[in-house]
């Protein structure tokens, strides 16, 4: 396929490109399913040129129409010329015109109105919208910016194996084998072995993420630039950092989820130490990882902490006072190794497998309230389901219409549990992961 479409392409060629540019993107979305750390940054550099190759193939497309307009314009047997003009994307972030305010003002706006309906019809030109209910799809600037915003964001939720949320429901309810079936060496006439398997069912309780703020109508349609895109935003990084806390930490009732280290059934291991260090906490790193391959039978693939306990494991030193965490794995007898240097995410690797920093984890757990955790998990045992147009986004005009007020609201639903496989998963706690800094 072409890099980008070209006015010479024929009717068939541009039709050709178009396919080819759907179908690209969904083998882009799929690859994202189930990405590895190291491979998410070339694969945001494929989507920035897909988005690109989008937004060039939605011009072209725009000239050929309105060529088309022109030309029947242009009577036969004449040789007129046809002017050509290229709209901007309906809210570009170049545009004057904001996604937030058309959707507050589009019951008395027409032509508010009728710049959503153009932009869903945009949208599900690349991806699937659902407009019902006044809940639109944001265009595709501002969900760049919600990327962006400095926050917390969702460091183990993006790890854990993820699948859409059906339609429908506010349950889950998944099969689990609890009692296999049985073999053995057989003499001849003798009774085969014969075991019954045994099953349960897991039921997942479906809950509801949401967050709202209240701006007044003069804030809302004379802020420059516009105040939606800084509201909107902080919804946004709100709502993803009450996902990974959830599925870290909640307790389970509602309207909460079960948190991986709320399940009474994984695996736990205690570190008390009044003056705990690395090298009495990486023997219980490896009793983690050991019962993980001892339950499950499968290795875990990644380790989770909070960003000041991997600070901890950065600034221990041995007795010659050399670091005992040393960047790229270069070092001799080293613990661990440390990647380039991150706020949260990817950070290195330890005992082989991959070590992240999540500031979503708690660090009041403890009889103190000063404690964090370490989580050592294989990840795609457990099992996140969210909209995949999560967060959708609303406006409410009337609720606050005596007083001018404009209601600016986010939401989504999401399931989550890690009992599928409780013994895929092992935490460390206890009064040796108390601040090291404090």
């Amino acid at each position: 396929m072409s890099s980008s479409p070209s006015r010479r392409m024929s009717a068939r060629e541009f039709r050709a490109f178009i396919e080819g540019l759907g179908e690209r993107g969904e083998q882009l979305a799929a690859r994202v399913q189930n990405a590895t750390p190291g491979e998410v940054p070339q694969l945001e550099r494929e989507f920035k040129e897909w988005e690109s190759q989008a937004a060039a193939a939605e011009s072209e497309t725009e000239r050929r129409i309105k060529m088309d307009e022109q030309l029947r314009k242009v009577p036969r047997g004449t040789g007129g010329p046809a002017t050509v003009t290229r709209e901007q994307s309906i809210y570009s972030p170049d545009e004057r015109t904001s996604f937030v305010r058309d959707l507050a003002f589009q019951g008395s706006d027409p032509a508010a109105a009728e710049r959503l309906q153009r932009h869903q019809r945009e949208m599900r030109d690349l991806s699937s919208a659902d407009a019902s209910a006044g809940a639109f799809a944001p265009p595709l600037h501002l969900q760049d910016e919600w990327a962006e915003f400095a926050r917390a964001s969702r460091v183990y939720a993006n790890q854990v194996r993820s699948t859409p949320l059906g339609g429908v429901g506010m349950q889950v309810t998944i099969p689990r084998v609890t009692g296999g079936t049985s073999t053995s060496t057989q003499s001849e006439n003798s009774q085969v072995s014969e075991t019954d398997a045994t099953t349960d069912e897991i039921t997942v309780n479906v809950r509801t993420i949401a967050g709202q703020q209240d701006l007044s109508r003069q804030a809302l349609e004379r802020s420059e630039p516009g105040l939606d895109r800084v509201i909107f935003a902080d919804l946004a990084a709100s709502y993803a950092a009450t996902l990974d806390q959830q599925v870290l930490n909640g307790n389970g009732s509602a309207p909460n989820v079960e948190g991986v280290l709320q399940n009474s059934n994984v695996n736990s291991v205690t570190y008390n130490d009044a003056d705990p260090t690395v090298a009495e906490l990486y023997p219980k790193i490896a009793e983690a990882v050991n019962l993980v391959h001892a339950g499950r039978l499968l290795p875990p693939d990644s380790i989770f902490m909070h960003p000041r306990r991997w600070a901890f494991m950065l600034k221990a030193l041995d007795t010659s006072d050399r670091p005992l965490v040393v960047p790229s794995g270069n070092g001799q007898n080293q613990v661990a190794a440390t990647g380039q240097p991150a706020a949260e995410g990817l950070v290195g690797n330890l005992m082989g497998l991959p070590v992240f920093v999540d500031p979503n984890i708690p660090t009041n757990l403890g009889t103190g309230n000063n404690e964090d955790a370490i989580i050592v998990s294989r990840t795609a045992d457990g099992l996140l389901m969210e909209e995949s147009q999560a967060p959708r986004t609303r406006v409410f005009e009337s609720v606050g219409s005596d007083t001018l007020t404009v209601r600016l609201q986010v939401f989504g639903y999401v399931a989550y549990t890690s009992q599928r496989h409780s013994k895929a998963h092992a935490k460390i706690t206890g009064s040796g992961l108390t601040d090291p800094f404090a």
